[in-house]
């Protein structure tokens, strides 16, 4: 399957989440960008709405793991860095 197609499919996979997890959350809390709640230690505190990413990362026969946990990292701290309202990073 080409990168694009799988892209596109990544995509719709983060709109479709998009849409549906507005229903968890009242109007203040997604004009907030966050609920207010207790966490596991009983102190009230604000948790950032529910959000996906996604990677795609390609496995051939010269890949090692060694090779695709440093992949996944650098991925993963990019992704953070990228101010996206899907959370794509494209690392290449």
């Amino acid at each position: 399957m080409a990168y694009e197609n799988i892209y596109n499919i990544i995509f719709d996979i983060q709109k479709e989440f998009e849409l549906n997890v507005q229903s968890l959350y009242n109007d203040t809390d997604t004009k907030n960008g966050h609920i207010t709640a207790k966490d596991r230690y009983g102190i009230i505190r604000e948790f950032k709405l529910l959000s996906v990413s996604a990677s795609i990362i390609e496995v051939s026969k010269n890949s090692s793991l060694e090779n695709f946990n440093s992949k996944l990292g650098a991925i993963k701290k990019a992704s953070k860095t990228k101010n996206s309202p899907f959370g794509i990073c494209i690392n290449m």
